[in-house]
Protein backbone atom coordinates (compact mmCIF):
# COMPACT_ATOMS: atom_id res chain seq x y z
CA UNK A 1 0.00 0.00 0.00
CA UNK A 2 1.58 3.24 -1.06
CA UNK A 3 1.37 6.51 0.80
CA UNK A 4 -0.91 7.91 -1.93
CA UNK A 5 -3.54 5.25 -1.21
CA UNK A 6 -4.02 6.31 2.41
CA UNK A 7 -6.41 9.22 2.63
CA UNK A 8 -6.13 11.31 5.79
CA UNK A 9 -8.68 13.81 7.07
CA UNK A 10 -7.85 17.50 6.96
CA UNK A 11 -5.55 18.48 9.83
CA UNK A 12 -4.13 14.96 10.22
CA UNK A 13 -0.66 13.88 9.14
CA UNK A 14 0.50 10.65 7.55
CA UNK A 15 3.47 9.39 9.55
CA UNK A 16 5.64 6.32 9.72
CA UNK A 17 4.86 4.32 12.84
CA UNK A 18 8.57 4.36 13.72
CA UNK A 19 8.39 8.14 14.18
CA UNK A 20 5.81 7.77 16.96
CA UNK A 21 7.41 5.10 19.12
CA UNK A 22 10.54 4.85 21.22
CA UNK A 23 13.20 2.21 21.56
CA UNK A 24 12.49 -0.72 23.83
CA UNK A 25 14.82 -2.85 25.86
CA UNK A 26 15.92 -6.45 25.74
CA UNK A 27 16.86 -8.57 28.73
CA UNK A 28 18.37 -12.03 29.01
CA UNK A 29 16.53 -13.62 31.96
CA UNK A 30 19.16 -16.35 32.30
CA UNK A 31 21.54 -13.74 33.77
CA UNK A 32 19.40 -14.01 36.94
CA UNK A 33 18.87 -17.78 37.00
CA UNK A 34 16.85 -17.88 40.24
CA UNK A 35 14.51 -14.98 39.42
CA UNK A 36 10.99 -15.82 38.30
CA UNK A 37 9.35 -13.87 35.47
CA UNK A 38 6.11 -14.00 33.53
CA UNK A 39 6.65 -15.05 29.93
CA UNK A 40 4.16 -13.99 27.25
CA UNK A 41 4.13 -16.01 24.03
CA UNK A 42 2.14 -15.58 20.81
CA UNK A 43 -0.32 -18.22 22.04
CA UNK A 44 -0.90 -16.17 25.21
CA UNK A 45 -3.13 -13.75 23.29
CA UNK A 46 -6.83 -14.59 23.28
CA UNK A 47 -9.55 -13.51 20.85
CA UNK A 48 -10.36 -10.54 23.11
CA UNK A 49 -6.81 -9.24 22.51
CA UNK A 50 -5.81 -9.79 26.10
CA UNK A 51 -3.16 -11.98 27.71
CA UNK A 52 -5.13 -15.06 28.74
CA UNK A 53 -2.23 -17.34 29.63
CA UNK A 54 1.41 -16.92 30.48
CA UNK A 55 4.18 -19.01 31.96
CA UNK A 56 6.00 -18.37 35.22
CA UNK A 57 9.58 -19.29 34.37
CA UNK A 58 12.86 -19.17 36.25
CA UNK A 59 15.64 -17.26 34.51
CA UNK A 60 17.70 -20.44 34.16
CA UNK A 61 14.83 -22.06 32.23
CA UNK A 62 14.19 -19.12 29.92
CA UNK A 63 13.74 -19.93 26.25
CA UNK A 64 16.17 -18.20 23.90
CA UNK A 65 13.30 -16.12 22.46
CA UNK A 66 12.40 -14.68 25.90
CA UNK A 67 14.10 -11.31 25.49
CA UNK A 68 11.62 -8.46 24.97
CA UNK A 69 10.91 -6.39 28.07
CA UNK A 70 7.31 -5.16 28.14
CA UNK A 71 5.97 -2.17 30.01
CA UNK A 72 2.48 -1.01 30.92
CA UNK A 73 0.84 0.60 27.85
CA UNK A 74 3.21 -1.03 25.36
CA UNK A 75 1.44 -2.52 22.36
CA UNK A 76 2.77 -5.91 21.33
CA UNK A 77 2.17 -7.14 17.79
CA UNK A 78 2.71 -10.78 16.76
CA UNK A 79 5.04 -10.92 13.77
CA UNK A 80 4.40 -14.59 13.02
CA UNK A 81 1.20 -15.09 11.06
CA UNK A 82 0.39 -11.39 11.39
CA UNK A 83 -3.00 -11.90 9.74
CA UNK A 84 -4.15 -13.36 13.11
CA UNK A 85 -3.71 -9.89 14.61
CA UNK A 86 -2.17 -11.01 17.88
CA UNK A 87 -2.16 -7.54 19.39
CA UNK A 88 -2.28 -6.59 23.07
CA UNK A 89 -2.16 -3.36 25.04
CA UNK A 90 -0.01 -4.36 28.02
CA UNK A 91 -1.81 -3.95 31.36
CA UNK A 92 -0.11 -2.85 34.57
CA UNK A 93 0.22 -6.40 35.93
CA UNK A 94 2.65 -7.28 33.11
CA UNK A 95 4.87 -4.22 33.55
CA UNK A 96 8.57 -5.22 33.44
CA UNK A 97 7.84 -8.79 32.35
CA UNK A 98 9.19 -10.58 29.26
CA UNK A 99 7.62 -11.53 25.95
CA UNK A 100 8.89 -13.55 23.05
CA UNK A 101 10.88 -11.95 20.26
CA UNK A 102 7.95 -13.11 18.10
CA UNK A 103 6.30 -9.86 19.17
CA UNK A 104 7.24 -6.42 17.96
CA UNK A 105 7.06 -4.20 21.06
CA UNK A 106 5.67 -0.75 20.31
CA UNK A 107 6.31 1.76 23.07
CA UNK A 108 4.42 5.01 22.56
CA UNK A 109 6.36 8.21 22.38
CA UNK A 110 4.16 10.72 20.59
CA UNK A 111 0.95 8.72 20.29
CA UNK A 112 -1.85 7.66 22.64
CA UNK A 113 -1.13 3.98 23.48
CA UNK A 114 -4.76 2.95 23.16
CA UNK A 115 -5.12 4.79 19.84
CA UNK A 116 -2.05 2.86 18.65
CA UNK A 117 -3.59 -0.41 19.90
CA UNK A 118 -6.82 0.20 17.99
CA UNK A 119 -4.90 1.21 14.87
CA UNK A 120 -2.80 -1.96 14.96
CA UNK A 121 -6.05 -3.96 14.93
CA UNK A 122 -7.34 -2.12 11.86
CA UNK A 123 -7.44 -3.38 8.30
CA UNK A 124 -5.42 -0.34 7.25
CA UNK A 125 -2.50 -1.39 9.47
CA UNK A 126 -2.85 -5.10 8.81
CA UNK A 127 -2.97 -4.72 5.03
CA UNK A 128 0.32 -2.83 5.10
CA UNK A 129 1.98 -5.30 7.46
CA UNK A 130 1.09 -8.49 5.58
CA UNK A 131 2.41 -7.23 2.23
CA UNK A 132 6.08 -8.08 2.91
CA UNK A 133 5.17 -11.35 4.72
CA UNK A 134 7.50 -14.22 3.84
CA UNK A 135 7.46 -17.95 4.48
CA UNK A 136 5.08 -20.76 3.65
CA UNK A 137 4.43 -22.81 6.76
CA UNK A 138 5.43 -20.12 9.23
CA UNK A 139 4.77 -16.78 7.49
CA UNK A 140 6.23 -13.80 9.29
CA UNK A 141 7.20 -10.17 9.04
CA UNK A 142 10.10 -8.35 10.66
CA UNK A 143 9.94 -5.64 13.29
CA UNK A 144 11.22 -3.29 10.59
CA UNK A 145 8.21 -4.17 8.43
CA UNK A 146 5.89 -3.32 11.33
CA UNK A 147 7.44 0.04 12.26
CA UNK A 148 7.62 1.06 8.59
CA UNK A 149 3.84 1.17 8.12
CA UNK A 150 2.03 4.47 7.67
CA UNK A 151 -0.44 5.76 10.20
CA UNK A 152 -2.97 8.56 9.85
CA UNK A 153 -2.02 10.73 12.80
CA UNK A 154 -4.45 13.22 14.37
CA UNK A 155 -3.89 15.64 17.26
CA UNK A 156 -3.81 14.18 20.77
CA UNK A 157 -7.28 15.58 21.51
CA UNK A 158 -8.74 13.79 18.49
CA UNK A 159 -6.89 10.60 19.45
CA UNK A 160 -8.56 10.78 22.88
CA UNK A 161 -11.98 11.32 21.30
CA UNK A 162 -11.53 8.34 18.97
CA UNK A 163 -10.37 6.12 21.84
CA UNK A 164 -13.35 7.18 24.00
CA UNK A 165 -15.81 6.39 21.20
CA UNK A 166 -14.22 3.01 20.45
CA UNK A 167 -14.11 2.14 24.16
CA UNK A 168 -17.80 3.03 24.43
CA UNK A 169 -18.91 1.08 21.35
CA UNK A 170 -16.73 -1.95 22.10
CA UNK A 171 -17.78 -1.88 25.78
CA UNK A 172 -21.41 -2.14 24.71
CA UNK A 173 -20.59 -5.19 22.59
CA UNK A 174 -19.00 -7.14 25.46
CA UNK A 175 -21.25 -9.75 27.04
Amino acid sequence: MSQEEIVVPKGWELKKLGELIQDTEKRNPSINPDDMFRYVEIGSVDDDKKISTFKNILGKDAPSRARNVIRENDVIYGTTRPYYRNVVLIPKEFDDEICTTGFCVLRSSNINPKFLFYYMLSDLANNQIVQPMRGGNYPAVSNTNVVSIKIPFPSSSIQKQIVAKLDHVLGELEV
